[in-house]
């Protein structure tokens, strides 16, 4: 029989009595099989492999434990081993019967590794990035154990002991040091659930009631019927949402709260699942198990759900398996997968199979195959002097090489795009500036995804626009230009999969800093536009760029630049 033996907010295991299978991922159209796919890379080690963490950016963790001596791994996604770090110790493994219960980690930023002793009073261990042990902590008893997303704070819950008739448990919160924040009472029975945010919030589910735990004392609680359990709880990176899963003689269920204990939906399922991932937006990852019969043989899949806020399905992926895996794990974002066959590593990069990735391409063949967009802006840019709001509407016709752009913000006015030149108006004079880019592939998709194709992308949730159900990916540039931080949201419709708004953040890391965060909402695709310089006016050359070298929209952002110089200019003279 198969059953649960471990998991954090880091990774998901699988054990059974007998050999068991590799989850590999397939798509949700298609459901296409991927158990003959390669491994980017595989390590041999001296015996046999008991734990493996792995990181949403694709680091793996692994621990050889033996009751003489322990050796922890850390290997990148290209299967470079960093460290190997050696322990007189035995640690735990395999102790932990519910899937919140961790003795072995990995934070989502492969900030720290966390291994425990198997002893009745500790220690647990804090690693960094080199193997360097930067903290530890002693505990009597551990019931539970949780690592924040970034690795920042680690709680735990000891054993229940008796205060007055009750039975409570003491959960501690340390930071990455190994020092203790707060310890707090609470009463429940043993073998919690427990999961802990980015903030140091603490979310501990047991029999019928969650509790949230703040700074040492307890917010609220949160009771399910007398007849039902809590079978898991997780709390989002950022604190704000809270997903469990309930069992129950009357019919499972899933919960989700706010930061406040409120209840924001609630869905009935067949089974009660196991949550393994909760996203800052309230996305949440489940696990379910399937049976089925092949040639008379039974077949144990898996199947990872997505939900958005409101229980909605938005994704849904299909594990299959390799019967030499022993077990298998996989990063919170189910991009990456490791298994452990004896005393040997397999790794594999699942990226390229998901929903996400599959939304992403057929994005970027409907944006290049527009012809013309409307789209309105509103702009913040911040620099060491001050902040400028900028609100814009703008018409793009692609294919006849021209943009229009009207400024209603701080600084009002209209830009023009003829071919490769641009020309901003503003009261009663028109200035031609440097020339633009060329009118490319990669110019266009910046301008309506935010940057070019060679991105990393996860599907965050859904939501409908005006009518239009879209899925909303988080998109990070796997090549932005030199001396910028980029972060970006991508909605797109379900429908045409062209691009319905769009959120991008840009911060320079060099010199001056200057952000500029952007709201976008595109609408009228392909329809006919007229766009012409007005003919009363007559631009004048000036040899001065503006110097700013993002180019997100072919006018927008390069204008606003432009304008806030002209406008300081114009001050000075006063």
């Amino acid at each position: 029989m198969r059953e649960w033996v471990g998991k954090g907010e880091n990774k998901m295991k699988w054990k059974t009595g007998f050999v068991l299978i590799l989850v590999m991922l397939a798509a949700l159209s298609g459901a296409e099989s991927v158990s003959g796919m390669e491994s980017e890379w595989e390590y041999e080690v001296w015996s046999d492999v008991d734990e493996l963490s792995v990181s949403d950016d694709g680091h793996v963790a692994a621990l050889v434990s033996t009751p003489e001596v322990s050796d922890v791994y850390l290997f990148d996604k290209e299967g470079n081993l960093l460290w190997d770090r050696e322990f007189e110790h035995e640690f735990y493994v395999d102790t932990c019967y519910f899937s919140t219960c961790d003795w072995f980690a990995i934070s989502q930023d492969a900030a720290r590794v966390i291994v425990c002793e198997d002893d009745v009073d500790g220690p647990c261990y804090f690693l960094d990035k080199t193997g360097k042990i930067v903290g530890q902590f002693d505990y009597w008893g551990l019931s539970g154990l949780s690592i924040s997303p970034n690795g920042k704070y680690i709680a735990s819950a000891g054993i229940g002991y008796y205060k007055g008739d009750s039975v409570v448990q003491d959960i501690t919160l340390n930071n990455d040091m190994g020092e203790s924040l707060w310890i707090c009472a609470v009463d429940f029975e043993p073998w919690p659930f427990i999961s802990v945010s980015s903030k140091g919030d603490v979310v501990v589910g047991a029999d019928n009631t969650v509790h949230l735990l703040k700074g040492g004392k307890e917010m609220w609680k949160y009771k399910i019927k007398e007849y039902e359990d809590v079978k898991d709880v997780v709390i989002s990176p950022n604190g704000d949402y809270i997903v469990l899963s309930v069992s129950s003689v009357k019919g499972d269920s899933i919960h989700t709260l706010d930061k406040s204990g409120k209840l924001i939906n609630k869905k009935s399922v067949e089974y009660a699942p196991d949550i393994f991932s909760v996203s800052s937006e309230g996305t949440y990852k489940v696990i379910s198990e399937i049976f089925s019969e092949c040639n008379h043989k039974v077949i144990f899949e898996d199947k990872i759900e997505i939900y958005d806020l409101n229980n909605t399905l938005i994704e849904e992926q299909l594990f299959v398996i390799p019967r030499d895996a022993v077990f298998a794990v996989l990063s919170p974002n189910a991009k990456y997968a490791a298994y452990a066959s004896w005393d040997k590593i397999y790794f594999y990069n699942l990226s390229e199979l998901t929903l996400a990735k599959e939304i992403w391409t057929n994005a970027i063949s409907a944006v290049i195959n527009v012809t013309s967009v409307q789209y309105d802006v509103d702009l913040t840019l911040t620099t060491e002097a001050g902040a400028v709001k900028d609100i814009t509407h703008t018409e793009v016709d692609f294919e006849q090489r021209k943009s229009y752009t009207i400024h209603t913000g701080d600084i009002p006015g209209e830009s023009y795009v003829i071919g490769n030149e641009i020309y901003t108006c503003m009261n009663d004079r028109c200035e031609k500036l440097a020339e633009v880019p060329p009118w490319d592939k990669e110019s266009k998709l910046e301008e309506l995804l935010g940057c070019g194709e060679n991105a990393d992308v996860t599907l965050i949730g859904g939501q409908e626009l005006d009518g239009k159900d879209c899925w909303i990916l988080e998109v990070i540039p796997l090549d932005p230009l030199k001396g910028l931080d980029i972060e970006i949201k991508d909605w797109i419709s379900k429908e045409d999969y062209l691009p319905q708004k769009a959120e991008i953040a840009v911060t320079s890391t060099e010199g001056e800093e200057i952000t500029t965060e952007r709201s976008v909402i595109f609408y009228d695709y392909n329809k006919p536009l007229t766009i012409a310089l007005p003919k009363k006016e007559v631009p004048t050359s000036t040899p001065a760029s503006p110097g700013f070298g993002v180019v997100f929209a072919i006018a927008g952002l390069l204008t606003v630049v432009y304008l806030i110089r002209r406008r300081n200019k114009n001050n000075r003279r006063y």
